[in-house]
């Protein structure tokens, strides 16, 4: 029951994933991080039984990717990065 969406911004500022719940309506998670606009973001499926920094219940994960040639694995409920990659220019 949760919307995701990303944003694009420069100087770290605007270059955040928001994370919203539809039934209520409004914004419960903020993934801030990227410097660059963040151009692609998605839940990550089979995430439920994987660990995460509450340490219980359903995992609730998240991948972002980048202008800043970063993507970011999230662990949304902490707001925390689970996971980090970062990519060369091609």
């Amino acid at each position: 029951n949760y919307i995701i969406s990303c944003s694009h911004g420069f100087d770290s500022h605007g270059c955040e994933a928001r994370v919203w719940d539809r039934r209520m309506g409004k914004q419960v998670y903020q993934l801030t991080g990227h410097s660059e606009s963040t151009n692609a973001c998605a839940f990550v499926a089979g995430a439920e039984g994987a660990s995460h920094a509450y340490g219980t219940g359903p995992a609730l994960l998240a991948c972002t990717v980048s202008a800043d040639r970063t993507a970011r694995l999230w662990d949304v409920r902490a707001e925390q990065v689970a996971a980090q990659a970062s990519f060369q220019e091609a």
